[in-house]
């Protein structure tokens, strides 16, 4: 059976017991056969959904996110989307400082950055529809810019937030995302 279909409990099982091992263990000690112990499941049943530790460990990042965070969902502010990650970040802060301080630090850092990248789409958009901006396709190559450049300094703020390397507030990290945002798209179009 093809690993795209649809979850089963071994997924979520598996998950957790990764997701509470990393709370008080490295990444780098954690083994397959400690997991499948922890969900009386055998390898094989892990293999059969993951490829490895790491594939795993992207899937819970990817699940959770969308279940904390609805990030697709076109009806919520990107301000209450970041809002929502900011506090699943804090909730899930022993977690998250673990992965990114081991060996799996790049799924926690693509993981930010392609959250990253969805929320500066809608903040360009929203953006532009605020001020009435209508989209060229001569643009498309700024805005791809815009948003590879905004989306790594952003995602990187929020990791050095989690590791406590800058002290600052949700609402100061929004502000100051939206205010940077905003300043550049506006100036962009000289308005």
């Amino acid at each position: 059976m093809p690993k795209n279909s649809s979850d089963s409990a071994a997924r979520y099982r598996l998950a957790e017991a990764l997701k509470k091992r990393l709370s008080y263990m490295p990444l780098e000690k954690i083994t397959i056969k400690q997991l499948t112990d922890d969900c009386g499941l055998n390898r094989q049943t892990f293999y059969y959904h993951f490829d490895d530790i790491y594939d795993l460990l992207k899937w819970l990042f990817e699940w959770e996110a969308e279940t904390a965070v609805h990030l697709h969902d076109v009806s919520v502010s990107w301000k209450d989307t970041m809002r929502k990650m900011l506090k699943y970040l804090s909730d899930n802060k022993r977690f998250c400082v673990s992965v990114l301080n081991s060996v799996g630090h790049r799924h926690v850092s693509r993981f930010l950055l392609d959250f990253m990248s969805t929320l500066t789409e809608k903040i360009i958009s929203d953006c532009m529809e605020e001020y009435g901006i209508a989209p060229a396709e001569s643009d498309r190559e700024f805005a791809d810019f815009f948003i590879d450049f905004y989306s790594g300094a952003a995602a990187l703020m929020i990791e050095r937030r989690l590791l406590d390397e800058i002290k600052l507030t949700d609402d100061q990290l929004i502000a100051y995302i939206e205010k940077i945002a905003v300043n550049n798209i506006k100036g962009y179009y000289s308005l």
